[in-house]
Order: structure tokens, then sequence, then C-alpha cells
């Protein structure tokens, strides 16, 4: 029998660096300010939801580990709430980024798609981990690839602070440089690495499998929705653009 507890057991500690490198990449804007400065809600509802999915994220393969498995149930309903208002947050967020702005451009519109479709995909994810909530491994594996729909924004802040090189590699729509491209580099290489890791334990990896599928198609409408009609007309809709 295959040994399939990998993920399960020792999941937790790449959550614990995605959230240091969360805290890291953010730490300027937004953690070091908390207490000193008032924060505008909307991005302060969008900081405390995503501190949370986090948190959540890692305490819940440690519950299993160490047999708390009636608390993990009681935190995967309490994630019922939880992603809703993510999700919320989320749109919240763009709609008051973009707030009286007189007209959408290529990359008002790559953004939309970026944000929006990056949102559609972490729903995706998790709704596949809570069907398959009674088959442990594929769902932890779902559990764990929520983080590279949500990867971008931290990869964006790291790049510009310690790698701002990288920046004149990137393809730019409007001028402006699509950094983006390298976090969907990094999710994609990870999510090979952990496909191949599964293959190689004799593991099938569907799961792992699955979400590159998804990621790819994510990734694929986000560097082209920019140009179709039909999403100018959804985006002047949901911002409110006449």
């Amino acid at each position: 029998m295959k040994n399939n507890r990998f993920p399960l057991k020792y999941s937790f500690w790449p959550l614990v660096l995605f959230l240091m490198a969360v805290l890291l990449a953010f730490w300027p804007r937004y953690f070091s300010q908390l207490g000193e400065a008032p924060i505008n809600p909307h991005f302060h509802a969008h900081g405390v939801t995503m501190t949370l999915w986090c948190l959540l994220l890692i305490l819940q393969p440690i519950l299993i580990r160490y047999n708390y498995r009636k608390l993990h149930r009681i935190l995967g309903y309490f994630s019922y709430l939880l992603v809703p208002l993510i999700f919320y947050s989320i749109i919240d967020l763009l709609l008051f980024r973009f707030n009286g702005i007189p007209a959408l451009g290529s990359f008002h519109l790559y953004f939309v798609a970026l944000v929006v479709n990056s949102a559609v995909a972490f729903l995706l994810v998790y709704g596949l981990a809570i069907y398959f909530r009674k088959k442990v491994h594929l769902h932890a594996r779902f559990m764990i690839v929520t983080v590279f729909t949500i990867l971008t924004p931290v990869t964006d802040r790291l790049t510009y602070r310690f790698a701002p090189e990288w920046v004149q590699m990137v393809p730019v729509i409007d001028g402006a440089p699509i950094v983006q491209v390298i976090g969907f580099v990094i999710a994609d290489a990870i999510l090979l690495t952990l496909i191949l890791s599964d293959w190689l334990s004799g593991r099938k990896p569907y799961a792992f499998g699955a979400a590159l599928g998804i990621m790819l198609f994510m990734q694929y409408t986000i560097m082209n929705f920019y140009k179709f009609d039909f999403w100018r007309s959804f985006a002047e809709w949901l911002l409110g653009v006449v």
C-alpha cells in the first residue's frame, strides 16, 4: 500500500512559508500599519479574510495530524462562511479601486480579468475540496491548491521589492508590466513538481493535475479576455462604467 500521508502530515510547513511570504509582501503597506494609522475598511476586510484563510490552511492539517477531528470539522464549517466573505472582499476591493473611473483601457480590462477570474478559480478549487471532503487526500490536495489561485498579489510585491530587474522581462499591456506572469510561472512549476512527486510515489496525480488544468485555463483567460468585446461589456457592467 502506497504511503499517502505526506500532503496531510506535512503540508502545513509549506503553508507556513506561504504565510511568511504574505507577511513579508504586505508588511510595508498593511501589517506594519495596523494600530498606527487608519486603514481603509475595504482593504482591511480583504486583509482580515485572507489572513484567516491562510491561518485556516495551516491549522487544519495540524488538527488532523493530532487527531482533533471534531475541531477540524467545525473549522471546515466555518470556511462555508469565510470563503463567500473572501470572494465578496475581493470583488468589493476591485469596485472600490475602480470607483469613478471614466473609461476602461486594455490594462483595466486585464486587471478585472485578473481579479475576477482568480476569484472564480479560488471558488472552483475550494468547491472541489469540499466535494471530495470524504476522500481525505484529494480534499487535502485541493485545499493546498487554493493558495496558487491567490499567489500573484504576493509574488507581485516581492518581485518589485526584491527582484525589480525581473519586471523588465515580462510582457506589457498599455505600457504596464504584467508582473503577474512571474507568479503564474512559479505556481505552474510547483504544481508540475507536485504532479511528478505523486506520480513517482505511485499515487494518481488527479488533484494536482486537475488543479494545473484550472490554473492554465485561468491564466489564459486573464491574459486574453481583455481583447474581447464581451469582456469589455461585462467589466463596464460590473464597474458601473457608462
